[in-house]
């Protein structure tokens, strides 16, 4: 398949900031003579091996001198996808009294090769400082260089749509229209969080792409906020009879910048074909109950908007938590080395406490904070509202919303009347077990699961079981 990874050596790496973000501008500044600051770190998608993909230092100080002259090298102009030139703009050559200016740096290359993430590609616009020195001498003083940067542009340009695209081809996350399921376009790159939603045993993969030029705002790193033409999808595949059954993929887009311009739409898969393209797969916006044969159902599209539109980053498993710690190269380490947030915290944030802690409190952050949470009270009574989405401050277990909302808490449901919502200590006598333990009109969480997720509800007893009564 073909879709781009982080490949993380020490995250001094091909790189995904340098692929398609242009968050390192005040990187490529003009430099002190010689020195040459380094180039923008911004490049297209191409392949081949490009230096620290595309980033490249700016070009050096004059090269030993000879008659006055200024002489430069054109670093890796107009280079087709693929190979990329180690250096944007190589060090000028002359002397005399006036020694040769920096290089400029190498030209946008054109998308090529689907290289690892952050592989490849000649950078854009880099920079190049140069210097003066003196006539006949190997110089690194002198006078400011030359930039050679210029404004980053976005090549790709997705186009924004406040509409479904007809088919699941047209959403961008494949490399052409009817192509096969696992053939990724080489700019959108899988993730995995470190807490994943229980969907009835599903596979699923993640996809996301971030315009280029562009980065995630984090100065609340609680509540992102993505910038516009962001896309995702989710994948959901099921194992029956041993065969993998691809059901449904589910594409959310930012196509504007208000707060309520988001698409969010599920494709279902034809199963009545006998090679599955993208290109006949279709959007469902009205669900499919027990879609394909399986016990699964595929969301409406007021479903999506339901579960999604309770926290203002609408995006709900691409986040601090989520990206701390997790499985594959998508994290909170590489975002930040790569300068794809506004802040940036390189260590990211793990739940507090211990690890069969962390585990539950994970779990219910996912499963169960994406409605209950401080912008959605639930409660018809003066009881404080659940709320179950970790939040950074928050650093011990007793300071979670998770704990002070649900321990010792009656409930205030009816059918529970006399029942604490969480008995610290005792996790057969809580609330929250009995409606995670069942599925009908009382279970949690209430939509996208048929099944009850076992291993969840160990998780989560053996959370409340570690906390002191």
């Amino acid at each position: 398949m073909n879709g781009r990874f982080f490949t993380v050596a020490g995250l001094g790496l091909a790189s995904f900031g340098s692929l398609y973000a242009c968050g390192s501008d005040d990187d490529a500044s003009r430099g002190p003579g010689g020195s040459g600051a380094h180039a923008g770190t911004s490049a297209i998608a191409g392949g081949g091996a490009g230096a620290r993909g595309g980033m490249s230092t700016g070009g050096s100080a004059a090269n030993q001198g000879g008659t006055a002259g200024e002489s430069r090298s054109e670093g890796g102009m107009n280079e087709p996808g693929g190979a990329a030139p180690t250096h944007g703009g190589r060090s000028a050559t002359g002397g005399g009294t006036q020694g040769g200016k920096g290089g400029t740096g190498g030209t946008k290359s054109s998308a090529g090769g689907t290289p690892t993430l952050g592989e490849g590609g000649a950078s854009a616009g880099a920079s190049a400082s140069g210097a003066a020195g003196s006539a006949g001498e190997t110089e690194t003083g002198g006078a400011a260089g030359e930039s050679g940067q210029g404004a980053c542009v976005d090549e790709l340009n997705l186009p924004l749509v406040d509409m479904p695209p007809a088919t699941l081809d047209q959403t961008g996350l494949y490399t052409s229209p009817s192509s096969a399921p696992d053939d990724i376009a080489p700019y959108v790159y899988e993730f995995t969080p470190r807490y994943p939603l229980w969907s009835d045993g599903a596979v699923k993969r993640r996809f996301m792409y971030l315009p280029k030029c562009t980065r995630i705002d984090t100065s609340d790193m609680n509540h992102w906020k993505f910038p516009v033409g962001t896309r995702f999808w989710k994948e959901f595949t099921f194992a029956v009879n041993a065969t993998s059954v691809r059901v449904e993929t589910r594409f959310i887009h930012r196509y504007g910048p208000g707060d309520n311009d988001w698409l969010f739409i599920a494709y279902q898969w034809d199963p009545n074909v006998a090679s599955p393209t993208a290109g006949n797969t279709a959007p469902v916006p009205d669900g499919v109950e027990n879609a394909n044969g399986i016990f699964h159902d595929i969301p409406t599209h007021g479903q999506c908007v339901f579960c999604h539109g309770n926290l203002p980053e609408r995006i709900l498993g691409f986040s601090a938590f989520e990206l701390t710690d997790n499985p594959g190269n998508v994290t909170m380490a590489a975002l930040s080395h790569e300068h794809l947030l506004t802040v940036s915290a390189p260590n990211g944030f793990s739940p507090p406490g211990t690890s069969v802690q962390q585990d539950g409190l994970g779990y219910l952050h996912t499963n169960c904070g994406g409605c209950h949470n401080a912008f959605l009270n639930v409660t018809p009574d003066p009881s404080p509202s659940p709320r179950m989405r970790l939040l950074v401050e928050q650093t011990t277990v007793q300071t979670t919303d998770t704990y002070t909302t649900l321990c010792n808490v009656p409930t205030y449901n009816p059918d529970f009347q006399g029942i604490s919502r969480v008995v610290p200590g005792d996790a057969a006598h809580s609330e929250i077990m009995t409606r995670m333990a069942q599925r009908g009109a009382s279970q949690m969480p209430p939509l996208a699961t048929e099944l009850v997720d076992d291993d969840g509800i160990a998780k989560v007893a053996a959370f409340i079981d570690s906390l002191t009564p």
